[in-house]
Protein backbone atom coordinates (compact mmCIF):
# COMPACT_ATOMS: atom_id res chain seq x y z
CA UNK A 1 0.00 0.00 0.00
CA UNK A 2 0.97 3.78 -0.12
CA UNK A 3 2.70 5.11 1.82
CA UNK A 4 2.62 8.92 3.52
CA UNK A 5 5.24 10.82 4.02
CA UNK A 6 7.23 8.07 4.20
CA UNK A 7 5.41 6.75 6.82
CA UNK A 8 3.02 3.14 6.79
CA UNK A 9 -0.68 3.40 8.17
CA UNK A 10 -1.81 0.30 10.39
CA UNK A 11 -5.39 0.62 11.08
CA UNK A 12 -7.89 -1.65 12.81
CA UNK A 13 -11.69 -1.28 13.34
CA UNK A 14 -13.93 -2.18 15.91
CA UNK A 15 -17.39 -2.25 14.52
CA UNK A 16 -20.84 -2.27 16.32
CA UNK A 17 -24.22 -3.57 14.29
CA UNK A 18 -27.57 -2.84 16.02
CA UNK A 19 -29.62 -6.46 15.55
CA UNK A 20 -32.71 -6.01 14.33
CA UNK A 21 -34.70 -7.90 16.70
CA UNK A 22 -38.34 -7.06 18.38
CA UNK A 23 -36.85 -6.96 21.81
CA UNK A 24 -33.81 -6.08 23.68
CA UNK A 25 -30.82 -8.05 24.87
CA UNK A 26 -31.69 -9.25 28.30
CA UNK A 27 -35.41 -8.42 28.38
CA UNK A 28 -38.89 -7.97 27.18
CA UNK A 29 -38.75 -3.83 25.71
CA UNK A 30 -38.89 -2.69 22.58
CA UNK A 31 -35.82 -1.54 20.68
CA UNK A 32 -38.29 0.40 18.27
CA UNK A 33 -36.22 4.16 16.95
CA UNK A 34 -37.66 7.19 17.70
CA UNK A 35 -40.06 6.71 20.58
CA UNK A 36 -40.45 9.46 23.39
CA UNK A 37 -37.72 9.24 26.03
CA UNK A 38 -37.20 6.34 28.54
CA UNK A 39 -40.38 4.72 27.31
CA UNK A 40 -39.26 1.64 26.71
CA UNK A 41 -37.64 0.43 29.30
CA UNK A 42 -38.09 -1.50 33.04
CA UNK A 43 -36.11 -2.86 35.77
CA UNK A 44 -33.39 -5.17 33.39
CA UNK A 45 -32.02 -2.31 31.40
CA UNK A 46 -32.26 0.26 34.17
CA UNK A 47 -30.24 -1.58 35.60
CA UNK A 48 -32.40 -2.07 39.32
CA UNK A 49 -30.83 -4.19 42.21
CA UNK A 50 -32.35 -7.89 41.82
CA UNK A 51 -33.45 -7.71 37.89
CA UNK A 52 -32.13 -10.82 36.09
CA UNK A 53 -31.44 -11.08 32.51
CA UNK A 54 -32.67 -13.03 30.17
CA UNK A 55 -30.95 -13.98 26.79
CA UNK A 56 -32.86 -12.91 23.28
CA UNK A 57 -31.59 -16.44 21.33
CA UNK A 58 -32.19 -14.80 18.22
CA UNK A 59 -29.26 -12.21 18.52
CA UNK A 60 -27.46 -15.70 18.92
CA UNK A 61 -29.28 -16.84 15.54
CA UNK A 62 -28.11 -13.23 13.79
CA UNK A 63 -24.57 -12.92 15.16
CA UNK A 64 -23.91 -16.72 14.14
CA UNK A 65 -24.97 -15.72 10.57
CA UNK A 66 -22.02 -12.87 9.81
CA UNK A 67 -19.85 -15.61 11.72
CA UNK A 68 -20.48 -17.70 8.77
CA UNK A 69 -20.69 -15.51 5.93
CA UNK A 70 -17.15 -14.02 7.49
CA UNK A 71 -15.52 -17.56 7.60
CA UNK A 72 -15.23 -17.79 11.53
CA UNK A 73 -14.18 -20.38 14.07
CA UNK A 74 -17.28 -20.52 15.79
CA UNK A 75 -17.14 -21.26 19.38
CA UNK A 76 -18.52 -24.26 20.75
CA UNK A 77 -19.50 -22.40 24.36
CA UNK A 78 -19.38 -18.74 24.73
CA UNK A 79 -19.68 -16.97 27.40
CA UNK A 80 -20.79 -13.63 28.28
CA UNK A 81 -19.04 -11.29 31.28
CA UNK A 82 -18.94 -8.03 33.37
CA UNK A 83 -16.80 -5.54 31.76
CA UNK A 84 -16.66 -3.11 34.29
CA UNK A 85 -16.56 1.19 34.43
CA UNK A 86 -18.70 3.94 35.30
CA UNK A 87 -20.07 6.14 33.55
CA UNK A 88 -23.26 7.83 33.52
CA UNK A 89 -25.11 5.84 30.22
CA UNK A 90 -24.36 2.64 32.20
CA UNK A 91 -26.59 2.11 34.80
CA UNK A 92 -25.63 -0.86 36.17
CA UNK A 93 -21.57 -0.05 36.54
CA UNK A 94 -20.95 -2.69 33.97
CA UNK A 95 -21.79 -3.70 30.85
CA UNK A 96 -22.63 -7.12 29.61
CA UNK A 97 -20.31 -8.08 26.77
CA UNK A 98 -18.10 -11.13 25.63
CA UNK A 99 -14.23 -11.34 26.51
CA UNK A 100 -12.22 -14.51 26.59
CA UNK A 101 -15.15 -16.94 25.18
CA UNK A 102 -16.33 -14.68 21.99
CA UNK A 103 -19.12 -16.28 20.03
CA UNK A 104 -16.90 -16.91 16.61
CA UNK A 105 -12.81 -15.87 16.39
CA UNK A 106 -10.38 -15.87 13.32
CA UNK A 107 -13.08 -15.17 10.12
CA UNK A 108 -11.96 -12.78 6.69
CA UNK A 109 -13.57 -10.38 4.67
CA UNK A 110 -12.02 -10.05 1.05
CA UNK A 111 -12.94 -7.50 -1.10
CA UNK A 112 -11.23 -5.78 -4.34
CA UNK A 113 -9.16 -2.27 -3.45
CA UNK A 114 -7.57 -0.02 -6.01
CA UNK A 115 -7.08 -3.38 -8.06
CA UNK A 116 -6.14 -5.79 -6.31
CA UNK A 117 -7.66 -8.45 -3.88
CA UNK A 118 -7.39 -8.10 -0.03
CA UNK A 119 -8.36 -9.94 2.66
CA UNK A 120 -8.65 -8.74 6.37
CA UNK A 121 -8.64 -10.59 9.21
CA UNK A 122 -11.62 -10.74 11.57
CA UNK A 123 -10.04 -11.37 15.37
CA UNK A 124 -13.30 -12.03 17.26
CA UNK A 125 -17.29 -11.24 16.90
CA UNK A 126 -19.07 -10.40 20.23
CA UNK A 127 -22.46 -10.05 22.02
CA UNK A 128 -23.11 -7.15 23.87
CA UNK A 129 -25.64 -4.53 25.18
CA UNK A 130 -25.82 -1.13 24.17
CA UNK A 131 -25.65 1.80 26.59
CA UNK A 132 -28.23 4.68 27.29
CA UNK A 133 -27.49 7.43 25.27
CA UNK A 134 -26.38 11.02 26.41
CA UNK A 135 -27.75 14.74 26.00
CA UNK A 136 -25.46 17.10 27.31
CA UNK A 137 -27.00 20.71 27.01
CA UNK A 138 -25.76 24.26 26.78
CA UNK A 139 -25.92 25.12 30.19
CA UNK A 140 -24.17 22.11 31.51
CA UNK A 141 -26.81 19.13 32.33
CA UNK A 142 -26.06 15.87 30.69
CA UNK A 143 -29.63 14.28 29.93
CA UNK A 144 -30.27 10.31 29.83
CA UNK A 145 -32.45 8.54 27.54
CA UNK A 146 -32.80 4.72 28.65
CA UNK A 147 -34.05 3.50 25.72
CA UNK A 148 -31.52 2.39 23.58
CA UNK A 149 -29.63 0.87 27.35
CA UNK A 150 -29.85 -2.74 26.55
CA UNK A 151 -30.33 -2.95 22.72
CA UNK A 152 -28.21 -6.26 21.16
CA UNK A 153 -25.16 -5.35 19.51
CA UNK A 154 -22.62 -7.26 17.23
CA UNK A 155 -19.19 -6.10 18.14
CA UNK A 156 -17.17 -6.77 15.30
CA UNK A 157 -13.20 -6.80 15.75
CA UNK A 158 -10.78 -6.86 13.06
CA UNK A 159 -7.01 -7.34 12.98
CA UNK A 160 -5.13 -4.31 12.12
CA UNK A 161 -4.82 -4.95 7.98
CA UNK A 162 -6.56 -2.05 6.92
CA UNK A 163 -3.83 0.11 5.49
CA UNK A 164 -5.05 3.49 4.47
CA UNK A 165 -8.27 5.58 5.43
CA UNK A 166 -9.78 5.20 2.13
CA UNK A 167 -9.06 1.25 2.34
CA UNK A 168 -10.74 1.60 5.62
CA UNK A 169 -13.92 3.37 4.55
CA UNK A 170 -14.16 0.44 1.17
CA UNK A 171 -13.67 -2.46 4.11
CA UNK A 172 -16.76 -0.77 5.98
CA UNK A 173 -18.87 -0.48 3.27
CA UNK A 174 -18.52 -4.18 2.16
CA UNK A 175 -19.20 -5.16 5.74
CA UNK A 176 -22.34 -3.40 5.83
CA UNK A 177 -23.22 -4.68 2.36
CA UNK A 178 -22.78 -7.89 3.46
CA UNK A 179 -24.91 -7.57 7.21
CA UNK A 180 -27.99 -5.85 5.55
CA UNK A 181 -27.61 -8.86 2.67
CA UNK A 182 -27.95 -11.17 6.00
CA UNK A 183 -31.25 -8.86 7.32
CA UNK A 184 -29.32 -8.59 10.01
CA UNK A 185 -29.22 -4.77 10.71
CA UNK A 186 -30.87 -2.57 8.56
CA UNK A 187 -27.39 -0.74 8.90
CA UNK A 188 -28.85 2.61 8.63
CA UNK A 189 -25.88 4.95 10.06
CA UNK A 190 -28.32 7.95 10.89
CA UNK A 191 -30.25 5.80 13.42
CA UNK A 192 -26.85 4.55 14.80
CA UNK A 193 -27.44 1.16 13.64
CA UNK A 194 -23.38 0.74 12.22
CA UNK A 195 -20.78 3.00 13.63
CA UNK A 196 -16.77 2.42 14.27
CA UNK A 197 -14.61 2.77 16.76
CA UNK A 198 -10.87 2.90 14.93
CA UNK A 199 -7.09 2.10 15.84
CA UNK A 200 -4.50 3.67 14.40
CA UNK A 201 -0.63 4.06 14.23
CA UNK A 202 1.82 5.03 12.10
CA UNK A 203 5.34 3.88 11.60
CA UNK A 204 8.65 3.98 8.76
CA UNK A 205 8.71 1.04 6.79
CA UNK A 206 10.75 -1.67 8.59
CA UNK A 207 10.58 -0.47 12.06
CA UNK A 208 8.44 -1.61 14.83
CA UNK A 209 4.58 -0.33 14.86
CA UNK A 210 3.87 3.06 16.52
CA UNK A 211 1.58 3.51 19.19
CA UNK A 212 -1.71 3.48 18.47
CA UNK A 213 -4.87 5.99 19.21
CA UNK A 214 -8.51 5.06 19.35
CA UNK A 215 -11.44 7.33 17.49
CA UNK A 216 -14.21 6.62 19.42
CA UNK A 217 -17.84 6.47 17.17
CA UNK A 218 -17.63 6.97 13.90
CA UNK A 219 -21.39 6.94 12.25
CA UNK A 220 -20.68 7.94 8.91
CA UNK A 221 -18.04 6.61 5.89
CA UNK A 222 -17.13 9.94 5.21
CA UNK A 223 -16.51 10.85 9.33
CA UNK A 224 -14.78 7.34 9.40
CA UNK A 225 -12.16 8.25 6.46
CA UNK A 226 -11.76 12.03 7.27
CA UNK A 227 -10.69 11.36 11.27
CA UNK A 228 -8.60 8.90 9.92
CA UNK A 229 -7.04 10.96 7.22
CA UNK A 230 -6.81 14.02 10.12
CA UNK A 231 -5.11 11.51 12.97
CA UNK A 232 -2.59 9.64 10.58
CA UNK A 233 -1.27 13.51 9.59
CA UNK A 234 -1.54 14.29 13.12
CA UNK A 235 0.82 11.41 14.50
CA UNK A 236 3.05 11.80 11.91
CA UNK A 237 3.66 16.12 12.57
CA UNK A 238 4.23 14.75 16.75
CA UNK A 239 6.64 12.30 15.15
CA UNK A 240 8.15 14.49 12.86
CA UNK A 241 8.34 17.19 15.24
CA UNK A 242 10.71 14.87 17.87
CA UNK A 243 7.51 14.11 20.36
CA UNK A 244 5.96 10.60 20.67
CA UNK A 245 2.36 9.73 20.33
CA UNK A 246 0.56 9.11 23.49
CA UNK A 247 -2.15 5.77 23.82
CA UNK A 248 -5.15 7.40 24.37
CA UNK A 249 -9.26 8.14 23.13
CA UNK A 250 -9.90 11.01 20.88
CA UNK A 251 -13.40 11.82 19.21
CA UNK A 252 -13.59 13.89 15.87
CA UNK A 253 -15.30 16.66 15.41
CA UNK A 254 -16.84 17.22 12.34
CA UNK A 255 -17.59 20.74 12.09
CA UNK A 256 -13.56 21.18 12.13
CA UNK A 257 -12.65 18.30 10.56
CA UNK A 258 -10.25 17.24 13.46
CA UNK A 259 -9.82 14.49 16.44
CA UNK A 260 -9.53 16.16 20.08
CA UNK A 261 -8.28 13.88 23.01
CA UNK A 262 -11.17 12.18 25.10
CA UNK A 263 -9.05 10.54 27.73
CA UNK A 264 -6.19 8.59 28.21
CA UNK A 265 -7.30 4.68 27.03
CA UNK A 266 -7.84 2.41 29.49
CA UNK A 267 -5.98 -0.38 29.75
CA UNK A 268 -7.23 -4.07 29.68
CA UNK A 269 -7.13 -4.66 33.90
CA UNK A 270 -8.88 -0.99 34.52
CA UNK A 271 -12.25 -3.33 33.05
CA UNK A 272 -12.08 -5.96 35.47
CA UNK A 273 -13.50 -8.52 33.36
CA UNK A 274 -15.12 -11.48 35.41
CA UNK A 275 -18.00 -13.99 34.29
CA UNK A 276 -21.33 -12.78 34.25
CA UNK A 277 -22.90 -15.38 36.89
CA UNK A 278 -26.42 -14.38 36.00
CA UNK A 279 -25.87 -16.05 32.21
CA UNK A 280 -25.35 -19.86 32.08
CA UNK A 281 -22.26 -20.57 29.52
CA UNK A 282 -24.35 -20.24 26.10
CA UNK A 283 -24.19 -23.97 23.79
CA UNK A 284 -23.39 -22.54 20.73
CA UNK A 285 -23.81 -25.80 18.84
CA UNK A 286 -27.01 -25.73 19.62
CA UNK A 287 -28.27 -22.91 17.28
CA UNK A 288 -26.47 -24.10 14.23
CA UNK A 289 -28.88 -25.63 12.46
CA UNK A 290 -31.22 -22.96 13.43
CA UNK A 291 -31.12 -20.98 9.99
CA UNK A 292 -29.39 -21.12 6.68
CA UNK A 293 -27.26 -18.20 4.70
CA UNK A 294 -29.32 -16.42 1.84
CA UNK A 295 -27.00 -16.14 -1.66
CA UNK A 296 -23.81 -13.76 -0.85
CA UNK A 297 -23.61 -10.45 -2.71
CA UNK A 298 -20.22 -11.76 -4.55
CA UNK A 299 -21.79 -14.73 -4.97
CA UNK A 300 -24.81 -13.60 -6.60
CA UNK A 301 -22.50 -10.97 -8.69
CA UNK A 302 -20.69 -13.68 -10.40
CA UNK A 303 -23.74 -15.84 -10.88
CA UNK A 304 -25.48 -12.41 -12.56
CA UNK A 305 -22.12 -12.40 -14.80
CA UNK A 306 -22.55 -16.23 -15.40
CA UNK A 307 -26.47 -16.44 -16.00
CA UNK A 308 -27.18 -13.22 -17.46
CA UNK A 309 -24.00 -12.30 -19.43
CA UNK A 310 -23.69 -9.77 -17.52
CA UNK A 311 -20.28 -7.13 -17.49
CA UNK A 312 -18.89 -7.36 -14.25
CA UNK A 313 -19.14 -4.13 -13.36
CA UNK A 314 -23.22 -3.72 -14.05
CA UNK A 315 -23.30 -7.12 -11.98
CA UNK A 316 -21.45 -5.25 -8.85
CA UNK A 317 -23.99 -2.33 -9.33
CA UNK A 318 -27.30 -4.84 -9.12
CA UNK A 319 -26.00 -6.44 -6.25
CA UNK A 320 -25.18 -4.10 -4.39
CA UNK A 321 -28.34 -4.18 -2.31
CA UNK A 322 -30.36 -7.69 -2.38
CA UNK A 323 -33.35 -6.31 -2.72
CA UNK A 324 -32.10 -4.75 -6.23
CA UNK A 325 -31.15 -7.90 -7.23
CA UNK A 326 -34.44 -9.46 -6.35
CA UNK A 327 -36.28 -6.80 -8.33
CA UNK A 328 -33.69 -7.45 -11.01
CA UNK A 329 -34.51 -10.71 -11.40
CA UNK A 330 -38.30 -10.78 -11.01
CA UNK A 331 -38.21 -7.91 -13.72
CA UNK A 332 -36.27 -10.07 -16.33
CA UNK A 333 -37.70 -13.19 -15.95
CA UNK A 334 -40.12 -13.51 -19.19
CA UNK A 335 -37.72 -10.72 -21.43
CA UNK A 336 -34.95 -11.43 -23.85
CA UNK A 337 -33.05 -8.39 -23.64
CA UNK A 338 -31.42 -8.79 -20.54
CA UNK A 339 -29.00 -6.02 -21.04
CA UNK A 340 -31.36 -3.50 -21.80
CA UNK A 341 -33.25 -3.85 -18.56
CA UNK A 342 -30.03 -3.76 -16.44
CA UNK A 343 -29.19 -0.55 -18.12
CA UNK A 344 -32.50 0.57 -17.36
CA UNK A 345 -32.45 -0.19 -13.49
CA UNK A 346 -28.34 0.89 -13.54
CA UNK A 347 -29.51 4.39 -15.56
CA UNK A 348 -32.98 5.43 -14.71
CA UNK A 349 -34.20 3.41 -11.90
CA UNK A 350 -31.09 3.65 -9.29
CA UNK A 351 -31.15 7.45 -9.85
CA UNK A 352 -35.07 7.74 -9.01
CA UNK A 353 -34.58 5.75 -5.93
CA UNK A 354 -31.80 7.85 -4.52
CA UNK A 355 -33.80 9.89 -1.94
CA UNK A 356 -36.34 6.44 -1.30
CA UNK A 357 -35.65 2.72 -0.77
CA UNK A 358 -36.89 0.42 -3.53
CA UNK A 359 -39.59 -0.92 -1.37
CA UNK A 360 -41.44 2.87 -1.96
CA UNK A 361 -40.34 2.67 -5.87
CA UNK A 362 -44.00 2.87 -7.05
CA UNK A 363 -43.15 0.50 -10.34
CA UNK A 364 -43.17 -2.66 -9.60
CA UNK A 365 -41.04 -5.43 -11.39
CA UNK A 366 -43.82 -6.87 -13.39
CA UNK A 367 -44.34 -3.21 -14.42
CA UNK A 368 -41.16 -2.08 -15.34
CA UNK A 369 -41.28 -6.18 -17.61
CA UNK A 370 -44.32 -4.85 -19.18
CA UNK A 371 -42.97 -1.56 -20.22
CA UNK A 372 -39.45 -2.98 -21.64
CA UNK A 373 -41.20 -5.96 -23.09
CA UNK A 374 -43.56 -3.36 -25.10
CA UNK A 375 -39.84 -1.99 -26.61
CA UNK A 376 -39.36 -5.63 -27.63
CA UNK A 377 -42.07 -6.03 -28.92
CA UNK A 378 -41.44 -3.19 -30.88
CA UNK A 379 -45.04 -1.79 -30.51
CA UNK A 380 -43.49 1.52 -28.80
CA UNK A 381 -39.53 3.04 -29.01
CA UNK A 382 -36.76 3.00 -26.96
CA UNK A 383 -37.29 6.99 -26.83
CA UNK A 384 -41.21 6.37 -26.02
CA UNK A 385 -40.22 4.32 -23.54
CA UNK A 386 -38.82 6.75 -21.68
CA UNK A 387 -41.59 8.65 -22.01
CA UNK A 388 -43.92 6.52 -20.90
CA UNK A 389 -41.72 5.22 -17.74
CA UNK A 390 -41.78 9.34 -16.66
CA UNK A 391 -45.67 9.03 -16.46
CA UNK A 392 -46.05 6.03 -14.71
CA UNK A 393 -43.66 7.33 -11.93
CA UNK A 394 -46.13 10.46 -12.00
CA UNK A 395 -49.42 9.10 -12.81
CA UNK A 396 -48.91 4.97 -11.35
CA UNK A 397 -50.65 4.21 -14.38
CA UNK A 398 -49.10 0.96 -16.55
CA UNK A 399 -47.51 1.48 -19.51
CA UNK A 400 -49.77 -0.95 -21.83
CA UNK A 401 -52.92 1.70 -20.54
CA UNK A 402 -50.40 4.91 -21.39
CA UNK A 403 -49.62 3.67 -24.36
CA UNK A 404 -53.25 1.94 -25.86
CA UNK A 405 -55.34 4.57 -24.34
CA UNK A 406 -52.95 7.62 -25.84
CA UNK A 407 -52.41 5.59 -28.97
CA UNK A 408 -48.81 5.80 -28.44
CA UNK A 409 -47.88 2.53 -30.77
CA UNK A 410 -45.07 2.52 -33.21
CA UNK A 411 -46.32 3.65 -36.62
CA UNK A 412 -44.90 0.33 -38.30
CA UNK A 413 -46.58 -0.26 -42.04
CA UNK A 414 -44.30 0.39 -44.86
CA UNK A 415 -46.91 2.53 -46.58
CA UNK A 416 -47.39 4.99 -44.07
CA UNK A 417 -43.74 5.29 -43.23
CA UNK A 418 -42.98 5.25 -47.18
CA UNK A 419 -45.10 8.54 -47.20
CA UNK A 420 -43.63 9.92 -44.55
CA UNK A 421 -40.15 9.71 -45.62
CA UNK A 422 -41.26 11.16 -49.26
CA UNK A 423 -43.02 13.81 -47.57
CA UNK A 424 -39.59 14.84 -45.43
CA UNK A 425 -37.69 14.35 -48.67
CA UNK A 426 -39.49 16.46 -50.79
CA UNK A 427 -39.30 19.26 -48.01
CA UNK A 428 -35.77 19.53 -47.35
CA UNK A 429 -34.47 20.13 -50.74
CA UNK A 430 -31.29 21.27 -49.55
CA UNK A 431 -30.40 18.28 -47.24
CA UNK A 432 -31.08 15.72 -49.91
CA UNK A 433 -28.58 17.73 -52.15
CA UNK A 434 -25.82 17.56 -49.11
CA UNK A 435 -26.01 14.46 -48.97
CA UNK A 436 -26.19 13.10 -52.43
CA UNK A 437 -23.09 15.28 -52.50
CA UNK A 438 -21.52 13.06 -50.19
CA UNK A 439 -22.63 14.80 -46.57
CA UNK A 440 -24.51 11.49 -45.51
CA UNK A 441 -23.90 13.38 -41.69
CA UNK A 442 -27.31 15.32 -42.47
CA UNK A 443 -29.22 11.89 -42.69
CA UNK A 444 -29.96 12.40 -38.85
CA UNK A 445 -31.86 15.79 -39.40
CA UNK A 446 -33.68 13.92 -42.01
CA UNK A 447 -34.86 11.54 -39.61
CA UNK A 448 -36.02 13.84 -36.96
CA UNK A 449 -37.96 15.47 -39.61
CA UNK A 450 -39.78 12.11 -40.55
CA UNK A 451 -39.93 11.24 -36.69
CA UNK A 452 -41.54 14.57 -35.81
CA UNK A 453 -43.92 14.00 -38.62
CA UNK A 454 -44.91 10.19 -36.86
CA UNK A 455 -45.19 11.97 -33.78
CA UNK A 456 -42.17 9.81 -32.34
CA UNK A 457 -43.94 6.54 -33.27
CA UNK A 458 -41.60 4.93 -35.66
CA UNK A 459 -39.10 2.62 -35.40
CA UNK A 460 -35.71 4.96 -36.44
CA UNK A 461 -33.84 2.25 -37.83
CA UNK A 462 -36.56 1.31 -39.93
CA UNK A 463 -36.64 5.06 -41.02
CA UNK A 464 -33.23 5.26 -41.54
CA UNK A 465 -33.28 2.55 -43.76
CA UNK A 466 -36.20 3.82 -45.95
CA UNK A 467 -34.86 7.18 -46.15
CA UNK A 468 -31.27 5.71 -47.19
CA UNK A 469 -32.59 3.86 -50.20
CA UNK A 470 -34.86 6.68 -50.63
CA UNK A 471 -31.93 8.92 -51.11
CA UNK A 472 -30.27 6.70 -53.22
CA UNK A 473 -32.43 6.16 -56.03
CA UNK A 474 -34.15 2.78 -54.22
CA UNK A 475 -37.35 2.40 -54.18
CA UNK A 476 -37.81 2.32 -50.54
CA UNK A 477 -38.97 -1.17 -49.92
Amino acid sequence: MKSLNGYEVVIGLEIHVEVDTQTKLFCSCSREYGRDPNTQVCPVCLGYPGALPVLNEEVVIQGLKVARALRSRINEVSQFFRKNYFYPDLPKGYQITQYTFSLAEDGHLEYQFEGSQRRVRVERINIEEEAAKSFHTEDGYTLLDFNRSGIPLLEIVTRPDLRSPAEARTFLAKLRQLIRYLEVSPCDMEKGHLRADANLSVHRPGEPLGTKVEIKNLNSFKALEDALTYEAQRQIQVLEAGGKVVQETRLFDESTGQTVAMRTKEEEMDYRYFPEPDLLPLNVTAYLNRFELPELPWEKSARFVREYGLREDVAEVLTQERALADYFEEMVRDLKDIAQAANWLVNRVLADIKERSLEEFPIRPSQMAELLSLVESGRITLNLAKDVYERMLQEGRSARDIVESEGLEVVSTEEELQKFVAEAVEENPELVAKFRKGKEGVIGPLIGAVMKKTRGKADPKRVRELLLKALRGGSGA
